[in-house]
C-alpha cells in the first residue's frame, strides 16, 4: 500500500473524483486502489467506480472542454446520459458501449437537430431532422442516412413523401410544389419513380398552369415515351428525348407527326405526307413570362416549368452536412 499501487477486491464500489494528479475519495479507503488509473488522454472524473473502472453515475470532463454526465458501465458510457461537446453541440439520450444507441436528441454545431433512434453511434430507425433553414424530415434512417419511407417538408413549401435510399429520394414517391408567387392555385405534383434524387422511370407530372405529362423520365427529364396534355386541350403522345419531343408521335389522337428538337417538322394524315413545317418557335420564355403561345409551341414553356419544379439539386443540402 505504501507505493499507492495494488488491486482491490472485485465488487467493492466507491465514489471518487480522479484526474492525472489527484484523487479524492468518498467511502472506504479500500476503494482508493480502484481510482488510481488516470482517464486516458487526461481530464477528470467525479463519480462511482467498480473494480477500478467508472461504473454507476458520474461526470467526466475531457481535455478539449467537452463533458459527459450520466450512466457508466465498466468504464463505458452506457445507459442514459448527456454529452456536451465544445460549442453548442450536445447529445442527450441513451448510450451503449460508448456509442449513442437507443433514443436520443442530437444538436449539431451548424444548428441542425435530430431526435430519434440510434444504433452504434449512427442515426438508424425512426427519427426527425430539422435544419435552421426550415427543412424538416420525418421517417426512416439507416447507417446515418435517410433510408426507407419518409416525409420531407422543405422551407420553400415543397413536400416529398415516399422512399429514400442512402440519403436521396429513390424509388416510388410523390413531390408537391407550392404555387408560384403571384399565381394562386398554380401548384404542381409529380407522382412516380425516383433515382438519385430526380424523377426517373415512369411517372406523372401535373403542372397546373401548363398541363399534364404521363410517361417516362430519365435523370429528371421527360425521356422515352410519354403523353402531354396541354391546358388548351391539345395532346401530343410519342417519343421524348432530353425533355423535348423527338421522333414519331401523334397529335390530338389522329395526326401522325415527326418532331425534331421539340418542333413538329412533318405531319402525315390519311392523304399522305403533307410536308407542313411548324411555324417558328418563339424563344424559351423567361421565368417571368406567363404566356404559353400556340399549342405546338407550348413545349417551350413546359420545358421551363419542368426545370423549375424538378431541379432540386440544392434542396436539403444542410441534411448532408451533419453526422
Amino acid at each position: 500500500m505504501a507505493d499507492g499501487r495494488g488491486a482491490a477486491t472485485d465488487g467493492i464500489v466507491g465514489h471518487v473524483c480522479t484526474n492525472a494528479c489527484s484523487f479524492h475519495l468518498r467511502g472506504s479507503i479500500a476503494n482508493l486502489y480502484q481510482a488510481l488509473a488516470p482517464i486516458p488522454g487526461g481530464g477528470s472524473y467525479d463519480g462511482d467506480v467498480l473494480g477500478g473502472l467508472r461504473h454507476g453515475r458520474g461526470v467526466a470532463r475531457f481535455p478539449d472542454g467537452s463533458q459527459y454526465e450520466g450512466d457508466w458501465s465498466r468504464d463505458c458510457r452506457c445507459g442514459r446520459g448527456t454529452m456536451h461537446y465544445t460549442g453548442r453541440e450536445f447529445y442527450c439520450g441513451e448510450w451503449r458501449d460508448d456509442a449513442r444507441h437507443g433514443h436520443g436528441r442530437q444538436r449539431y454545431a451548424n444548428g441542425c437537430e435530430y431526435n430519434g433512434q440510434w444504433q452504434n453511434d449512427k442515426r438508424s430507425g425512426a427519427g426527425e431532422f430539422f435544419s435552421p433553414a426550415g427543412d424538416r424530415y420525418s421517417g426512416a434512417w439507416q447507417d446515418g442516412e435517410r433510408s426507407g419511407q419518409g416525409r420531407m417538408r422543405y422551407a420553400s413549401g415543397a413536400e416529398y413523401v415516399g422512399n429514400w435510399s442512402k440519403g436521396v429520394r429513390s424509388g416510388q414517391g410523390r413531390m408537391m410544389w407550392p404555387p408560384t408567387p403571384g399565381t394562386p392555385g398554380d401548384s404542381s405534383i409529380y407522382d412516380g419513380e425516383f433515382l438519385n434524387g430526380s424523377p426517373h422511370g415512369k411517372g406523372r407530372l401535373q403542372l397546373a398552369s401548363v398541363g399534364e405529362y404521363n410517361g417516362e423520365f430519365a435523370a429528371g427529364k421527360r425521356h422515352g415515351r410519354g403523353k402531354m396534355t396541354y391546358t388548351s386541350g391539345e395532346i401530343y403522345e410519342g417519343q421524348w428525348r432530353d425533355d423535348a419531343r423527338e421522333g414519331a408521335g401523334v397529335k390530338n389522337g389522329t395526326d401522325d407527326v415527326v418532331c425534331e428538337r421539340d418542333r413538329i417538322v412533318r405531319r402525315e394524315g390519311n392523304d399522305g405526307p403533307r410536308g407542313l413545317q411548324e411555324s417558328a418557335v418563339s424563344p424559351k420564355p423567361k421565368e417571368t413570362d406567363p404566356e404559353i403561345g400556340d399549342a405546338d409551341c407550348a413545349a417551350a414553356l413546359v420545358n421551363h416549368a419542368v426545370r423549375r419544379y424538378i431541379d432540386m439539386s440544392g434542396i436539403g443540402k444542410s441534411l448532408h452536412e451533419s453526422n
